[in-house]
């Protein structure tokens, strides 16, 4: 799924600002603890992969069962990161933000 490519690491090629000297570096993004209320930001537009711009509302929906299949993912995540989702399971709420 798409959510689990954001916790995913990368590679970066960093400069020295002062002696200029290239080094490779690994960054991820990791959560350890989640709030009380986890809010999805879900993206309804399309870029223009050439420019950059938004240029149309892209039409899609997402029901239940995909967002249930995305927690549960992230659920997954959780246990692997630090062995309890516990959290996401007492307390599970949804907050849908139209546009």
């Amino acid at each position: 799924m798409l959510i689990l490519k954001q916790f995913e690491s990368e590679v970066l090629e960093l400069t020295c600002e002062k002696c200029k000297v290239g080094k490779e570096a690994e960054s991820a993004y990791q959560i350890n603890s989640l709030p009380s209320v986890l809010v999805f930001h879900l993206k309804r537009f399309e870029v223009n992969p050439h420019t950059g711009v938004l240029f149309k509302r892209a039409s899609f929906t997402i029901s239940v069962r995909v967002l249930m299949r995305v927690i549960m993912s992230l659920m997954s995540v959780m246990e692997k990161v630090n062995g309890s989702a516990e959290m996401i399971r007492t307390s599970l709420r949804f907050q849908k933000t139209m546009h």
